[in-house]
This record gives C-alpha cells, structure tokens and sequence, in this order.
C-alpha cells in the first residue's frame, strides 16, 4: 500500500496529517502523566489511602481526561485524511 501511495501521490503523501498526530501525542501524553498525580493526591485526602484500586482508578480518570481533550485533535487527523483521498461529507463527521 505505501508503494502504491509513493507512485501516485508522492512521498508527502505518507506525512499527511503528521503535525495532528505529533499535537495529539504531546498533548495527550502530557495530560495522561500531568494529571495522574493530582489525582492520586486527592484520592489520598478523600479516601486517606492509596491503594492499588485508587491508583488504577486515578489512572482510568487521568486517561479518560486526555482522551476527552485530546478527540478533536484525532478527528481533525482523520478529516484531513479523507478529505485529501476526496470523499470527504461533513454530515458523516457529526459525531452522536
């Protein structure tokens, strides 16, 4: 598949949508590992412990944050994708 991309469309072809995905990575890499922490630290003053099931539970909280703030970096990845390959619909973007 990647020869076929290099023959058509060339080798920056193979970079679109680097710059989302490099953002994405940064900013949810950054949010995932910044936000554990404080987490755990206010599970500790809520619940007086820290236990495994806190620390699991301050990382699920901390992953699902990033994700939350990071999806719209991922959907415009994906929208430059396809709207180079040309068959690009908003109205099939509208999310729920």
């Amino acid at each position: 598949m990647a020869v076929q991309v290099l023959k058509k469309e060339g080798p920056k072809a193979l970079y679109l949508g680097l710059m989302p995905a490099l953002i994405r990575s940064v900013l949810y890499g950054g949010l995932r590992l910044g936000l554990y922490e404080p987490s755990k630290y206010a599970c500790n003053l809520a619940f007086g412990s820290t236990n495994i099931l806190l620390k699991i539970a301050s990382g699920a909280f901390s992953g699902a944050v990033a994700t939350a703030l990071t999806n719209p970096v991922e959907v415009l990845k994906v929208c430059n994708h396809v709207r180079h390959s040309g068959t690009f619909h908003l109205k099939s973007y509208l999310g729920f």
